[in-house]
């Protein structure tokens, strides 16, 4: 008789971290032998070809599958839940980074993968922002952002002058090297440091921070999610502007272009095993970390 297989869980892995495929091979093997149906995208599943992993792509069997677990840091995370986005699969992440602040669990906590598949675990929705760029073209293209949106100039000429409604309501004009609007999740990332609040994720919110302000009154500003923000900028013509999504793209603004950054309709669902309190996670990642970190440099990347 053939093994009865109870839930297919989806493995995807950054395998730029030196310890990414021994930790996806270690997962495998504890899923399989749960009776779980493991899968992952060929060049993964190549690897782990000894694991009992078959190879999918993912949108062949995105409808059958109950989890996805991300193996990685949050770069790796981040990048599997927008992939995931159309499909609305819970995700797990497994911290095979350095930080790994979003990750649910941490490479020496493998063990409590049977609360997962024993449906012992809570899901936890995060907000993302939509960003809608319009241009003077009347063309309009269309981002999601799990962190944050960044507006900057490009590296000679560092000032961005940025213009902010809500809901056709001024805000304020902000001379700046560049201004970020942050999701609550993405509080504790970039927001963070260029001196913006740290939101619990369970409150939905815009969090606005210019970043090294020319104005000693430029501050953060949080606004309700049931508002769109209107972002215009400055004198583009002479100088480079750029707008990057998580970090990534380098989308370049031209005269009279006009960003529309609100709520996105679509959330994250993140999976956390066990007992999961937003607080501890800021102790444990910044503060405890963090001084381990100081005091021994030379600590490899976890």
């Amino acid at each position: 008789m053939g093994r009865e297989f109870k839930m297919l869980i989806y493995l995807i892995a950054n395998l730029n971290k030196p310890q990414a495929a021994e930790l996806a091979a270690k997962v495998a093997d504890l899923l399989v032998g749960q009776k779980v149906r493991v899968a992952a995208a060929p060049p993964l599943a190549a690897i782990l070809a000894g694991h009992g992993v078959e190879p999918a792509a993912l949108p062949q069997i995105a409808g059958e599958i109950s989890y996805a677990i991300a193996l990685g840091g949050d770069g790796t995370l981040i990048r599997t839940a927008k992939q995931l986005l159309p499909f609305q699969i819970p995700l797990l992440g497994i911290n095979a980074g350095r930080l790994g602040f979003l990750a649910g669990l941490e490479a020496d906590e493998l063990e409590r993968l049977t609360a997962l598949t024993a449906g012992e675990y809570q899901i936890e929705r995060r907000m993302l922002l939509s960003l809608t760029l319009q241009k003077a073209s009347g063309n309009a293209e269309s981002y999601t952002a799990f962190n944050d949106i960044v507006i900057s100039r490009g590296a000679l000429s560092r000032i961005v002058d940025v213009t902010v409604f809500c809901d056709d309501h001024f805000v304020g004009s902000y001379r700046a090297d560049g201004i970020l609007f942050a999701t609550p999740t993405g509080s504790t990332a970039y927001s963070l440091s260029a001196g913006g609040p740290i939101v619990d994720p369970s409150i939905d919110g815009i969090i606005m921070t210019p970043i090294c302000p020319h104005s000693l009154l430029s501050r953060t500003v949080m606004f309700d999610v049931s508002h769109r923000l209107k972002i215009s900028v400055g004198d583009v013509r002479k100088k480079e502007c750029f707008i990057t999504v998580d970090g990534h793209l380098g989308i370049p603004v031209g005269e009279n272009d006009v960003l529309l950054i609100e709520k996105s309709p679509l959330t994250v669902p993140l999976i956390h095993l066990g007992k999961h309190n937003f607080y501890e996670i800021i102790k444990d990642k910044f503060i405890d970390r963090a001084g381990e970190m100081s005091s021994n440099p030379k600590e490899e990347e976890r």
